[in-house]
C-alpha cells in the first residue's frame, strides 16, 4: 500500500536518473545535479544591454553562435539566434528572480531547470561513444572546447556541450531520461 504524505511530510527533491554513474572502458557516464539551467531570449533591440548586463553580472563575455563561455561556475550557452541558456550552481534562493533582476528587461527568462536531464560523459573514448549515436561532426578542429550544438542522439532532442577535450555535458527533456540514459550506455557498451 502506497505510503500517505501528510503535512508533516518532508519533500525531498529527485533527479531523473537518481543519481546514476557508470564506468566503462576509457569512459565515465554520470548524471549531473544541483544544477539551474535558465533560458534566456534576448528582449529585441536590447542586444548592447543583455552584453553589457551578462558581463557586469557573471563576468562572461557573449560566446558567438555554436558556442559557449563561462566564468567560475557559471556557463552561457548559445542556443539560437539571440537565445542562450544560462549553467548556474542551484542556491537556495530563487534563480530566476536574480537573473531577471541582472538582466534588467534585456531578456525574458525562464526557468528550465526541473525540465532537462544532464548527463556528463568524459574520458578518452568518450568521442567515440558519442560519434556512435550523435550526426554532429565531432572532430576537435569542428567541434572545439566550449562549442555547444542542438542535436539528436536516437531520435532524442539533445544540447551538447564540449566541456573540456576529454569531457561532454549532454542535456536532454526530463520526460524521456530514461531512453536517454540507454541510448548512451548502449554506445558505450558497443565501443567496449
Amino acid at each position: 500500500m502506497p505510503e500517505q504524505l501528510t503535512s508533516a511530510s518532508p519533500l525531498a527533491a529527485v533527479t531523473p536518473l537518481g543519481g546514476h554513474v557508470s564506468t566503462h572502458d576509457g569512459a565515465e557516464l554520470a548524471e549531473i545535479s544541483g544544477l539551474s539551467l535558465i533560458s534566456l531570449a534576448i528582449t529585441a533591440g536590447k542586444e548592447t544591454a543583455f552584453e553589457k548586463a551578462v558581463k557586469k553580472a557573471w563576468k562572461i563575455a557573449v560566446p558567438p553562435p555554436g558556442m559557449s563561455a563561462f566564468a567560475g561556475d557559471v556557463r552561457l550557452i548559445w542556443t539560437a539566434p539571440a537565445q542562450y541558456h544560462l549553467l548556474m550552481p542551484e542556491t537556495t534562493g530563487g534563480m530566476l528572480a536574480a537573473t531577471l533582476e541582472k538582466t534588467a528587461g534585456a531578456a525574458w527568462c525562464t526557468d528550465q531547470s526541473d525540465s532537462y536531464c544532464m548527463l556528463r560523459l568524459s574520458g578518452p573514448r568518450a568521442r567515440e561513444a558519442l560519434e556512435r549515436i550523435c550526426p554532429l561532426d565531432l572532430h576537435p578542429g569542428s567541434f572545439a572546447v566550449d562549442a555547444a550544438a542542438r542535436t539528436v542522439m536516437e531520435h532524442l532532442g539533445v544540447l551538447m556541450i564540449r566541456e573540456k577535450a576529454d569531457r561532454y555535458l549532454l542535456l536532454s527533456a526530463r520526460s524521456s531520461a530514461r531512453s536517454f540514459l540507454h541510448a548512451v550506455e548502449t554506445s558505450l557498451h558497443n565501443i567496449a
